[in-house]
């Protein structure tokens, strides 16, 4: 009976322990600043409003949206009409840029990220504010894209959904169906 007790006692004592450790020293740590996504730019509509030129390169394709007012328009296809609601999301994306992380980079070592020869690109501005992202090689999870950023020349990981969507702007441009003649 008294082994009983004495076991108890020691797991209490234990559990007491546990508990002052995770309160005294677990819930004073600083959190990791990598486990939340890293801001590149936040630009206000405003701000955005003043980039009227977007060109956009992926396996040897590009696509160049200006705006007019409101809407984006592709040089080079006169009469095709940009798919307003399908361009915003990737468009939205720029806005607020975000990425998984930032990574300490030199610029010899930028090959071995795929950034010596990126295989597509995103410049957005004009001439007095240029944002351009080059896109190089899929991180070892595959869920992420190594990004070297020119506006901080940094390289960031960005979500590999973002990147297709910007990409997918020249493989496949959002355009409205051609009007069809009547009989």
């Amino acid at each position: 009976m008294k082994d009983n007790q004495k076991f108890t006692l020691g797991l209490l004592a234990v559990a007491m322990g546990l508990g002052a450790y995770m309160y005294f020293v677990e819930s004073k740590r600083e959190v990791r600043p990598d486990s939340k996504d890293v801001v590149v730019w936040s630009l206000s509509e405003a701000q955005a409003a003043k980039l009227t030129r977007m060109v956009v390169t992926a396996d040897n394709k590009t696509e160049t949206y200006t705006r007019k007012g409101d809407n984006w328009e592709i040089v080079g296809k006169p009469g095709r009409e940009v798919d307003q609601v399908n361009f915003k999301s990737p468009y939205d994306k720029l806005l607020d840029l975000t990425a998984n992380r930032r990574l300490e980079v030199k610029n010899e070592e930028k090959a071995q990220f795929g950034l010596d020869k990126p295989n597509g690109t995103l410049v957005w501005g004009d001439d007095q504010s240029v944002y351009k992202l080059a896109f190089g090689s899929l991180t070892p999870t595959g869920d992420s894209v190594y990004t070297f950023v020119t506006k901080d020349n940094a390289v960031y990981t960005i979500p590999k959904y973002k990147v297709d969507e910007w990409k997918n702007l020249a493989l496949t441009p959002p355009l409205l169906p051609e009007p069809t003649p009547s009989p």
